[in-house]
């Protein structure tokens, strides 16, 4: 049973993890003069944001690891 501070507040766990699972695979078609290949990335979220929301911001966040 969780504990309520005298203020009434509640403790929150700090660790925000939305994303629940990622899966990708890597498809290539064509000849040997003309290939292409395809990333497939499928993004489980918990609902806090879309797939989409959460591929920007990781991806901010690597483009940000290497800026520096």
């Amino acid at each position: 049973m969780p504990h309520n501070f005298q203020d009434g507040s509640y403790p929150v766990d700090a660790v925000f993890m939305p994303v629940r699972n990622v899966n990708h695979s890597i498809h290539s078609y064509g000849n040997r003069n003309e290939k292409q290949v395809v990333t497939v990335l499928e993004i489980w979220t918990n609902g806090s944001l879309t797939p989409k929301e959460a591929l920007q911001e990781a991806s901010r966040n690597l483009i940000d690891l290497f800026i520096l």
